[in-house]
């Protein structure tokens, strides 16, 4: 390192802005950088791998972990600095093993240079398993973050809501980046900071997201995604990918909740009778009243291929129904106070919405739910796709976040009188489900924005958002490259081995690191 170099640069720099680099006060300020950087960039000329002597123990063949090593670095696209923490666990193979503090030596080693926090964390872990050669390694470093603008919408338990209304008490979407699982969990923290400058427009038929240029995306190369089995999501700063052709995510993998049957009144309904009644009632029914005569209505054609199917139903559920014409129509009517007051609930044509404890339920009751809605108001594409149309924003969105857990991409569209949402199905021969989109140059592009930016930090790192309609399984970016807002924190992860392939040791591992 030269020194005298950095101390010119650093004189030529006051001069730039104005300052008079023999002033008393800052003539000693080019030296002091020099030292500075000499300092914080030792490890540039070392070697990590020299560190990790190996030794041979009996019976380690369990999950070692340090914890919390700090880090002190400089970003290399604006030469500020950025400090975190290390946490790093391997599984050893064959009895090899290296002292706690040989790692902590090449978290320090790596982050004494010029680095970007995904890289800082790659290094560890692939210099880990060259050297140790175990069963697998994990390192979690933890920086800073934020990046989404004010259009954009995350998914909640209790349906979507614009970053800049989510408070502590919400639980947002959170998905794992190995398994596209979709789960809910209490932001760590809330963020929002006023931005101006270069945003990244991210707009497709299917995609759309406006970013700031650090924030961390979700991608597969196109290439590996249609030539290899197995899809490996990488994580990269969205302004580098913009001269790509990328996959990303829309759609999530969901488990959800078994439920029992489902009292109304006296009446008591299996779950799956209970899912087809409700699907086929919030598409083509309503609940009404003349005078003391409370009335659940389901409205079919009887030309409709569903007719027998539906009619079936009713005969199953052991309630007292009639069938009673209305113009083209034909009503299956439940006389009954109880079925009135349940159902009623649930909103007329303006207003209705599916509950959450519905929303919840297994893909296998979900998928039950949207077949029988489709019965009653839905039509099919020859490729299969549905579109659905509601005057009710809320119903709109609520089959939106059930086709996301089935693993099925999906639009929403906003009219002046009603709202539309449509599946996406692929283009091949039989056409399936299409919870991906590929996004190519054409799709990206900077745009001036002055405003608010809002983000959250949940364990899991990645977020499922919406804006205009459109989803996305997207991350955090890394305000720590120019340092817009400090203190906001971003977790980047690297999995090798064992735990890339093991749920369970992934999700010990992790918990250890949380809770110890």
């Amino acid at each position: 390192m030269d020194k005298k170099i950095i101390e010119k640069s650093v004189r030529d720099i006051l001069k730039a802005v104005g300052e008079n680099p023999k002033r008393r006060d800052i003539a000693a300020t080019p030296k002091r950088v020099a030292q500075m950087y000499e300092e914080i960039l030792w490890g540039m000329k070392q070697d990590p791998r020299k560190e990790l002597e190996v030794v041979f123990e009996k019976d380690h063949d369990e999950i070692i972990l340090l914890k919390g090593i700090p880090l002190y670095s400089i970003c290399e696209h604006h030469l500020l600095p950025f400090i975190g923490k290390a946490h790093v666990a391997y599984i050893p193979k064959g009895n090899r093993v290296t002292g706690l503090s040989k790692i902590a030596r090449v978290v320090d080693i790596f982050s004494r240079r010029l680095q970007v926090q995904e890289r800082l964390t790659t290094d560890i872990a692939d210099t880990m398993m060259e050297k140790l050669r175990p069963k697998g390694v994990l390192v979690i470093i933890e920086a800073e973050h934020l990046c989404y603008d004010s259009k954009t919408e995350i998914l909640t338990e209790n349906g979507w809501k614009f970053f800049k209304e989510i408070d502590k008490n919400d639980k947002v979407a959170q998905v794992d980046i190995f398994t596209r699982k979709l789960s809910f969990v209490k932001p760590k923290k809330i963020f929002s900071y006023s931005y101006s400058g270069k945003m990244v427009r991210v707009k497709s038929l299917s995609v759309d997201l406006l970013l700031t240029p650090d924030h961390r995306f979700c991608y597969c190369s196109e290439w590996k995604f249609y030539n290899k089995k197995s899809t490996k999501w990488q994580i990269a700063p969205v302004a580098k990918l913009m001269n790509k052709y990328i996959i990303v995510p829309r759609a999530c993998n969901w488990v959800g909740r078994e439920r029992g049957a489902v009292n109304i009144g006296k009446h008591k309904i299996g779950f799956p009778n209970f899912m087809k009644l409700f699907g086929i009632w919030i598409s083509e029914g309503c609940t009404t009243s003349a005078g003391k005569r409370k009335f659940f209505i389901v409205s079919q054609s009887p030309k409709s291929v569903h007719f027998a199917a539906i009619k079936s139903l009713f005969d199953k559920i052991g309630v007292k129904y009639t069938q009673c014409k209305s113009g083209k129509t034909v009503q299956f009517r439940i006389e009954n106070i109880d079925f009135y007051e349940y159902f009623k609930e649930f909103g007329k044509s303006g207003d209705k919405y599916i509950p959450k404890f519905i929303k919840n339920a297994t893909q296998k009751s979900l998928k039950l739910f949207l077949d029988w809605y489709v019965k009653g108001d839905g039509f099919i594409t020859k490729r299969n796709a549905f579109h659905f149309v509601s005057k009710s924003e809320r119903l709109i969105d609520d089959l939106q976040e059930i086709c996301i857990k089935l693993g099925i991409g999906c639009t929403k569209q906003n009219n002046s009188s009603f709202y539309r949402m449509e599946t996406h199905r692929t283009k091949t021969k039989p056409a399936v489900n299409k919870w991906y989109s590929r996004l190519r140059p054409c799709n990206f592009s900077f745009r001036n924005y002055k405003g608010k930016v809002y983000c959250v930090s949940v364990p899991k790192g990645l977020l499922l958002v919406r804006r205009n309609g459109k989803t996305s399984i997207s991350g955090n970016c890394m305000t720590m490259r120019g340092v817009k807002k400090p203190g906001v924190i971003t977790i980047t992860s690297a999995v090798r081995g064992i735990f890339r392939k093991n749920e369970k040791t992934r999700s010990e591992a992790l918990a250890l690191i949380r809770n110890s």
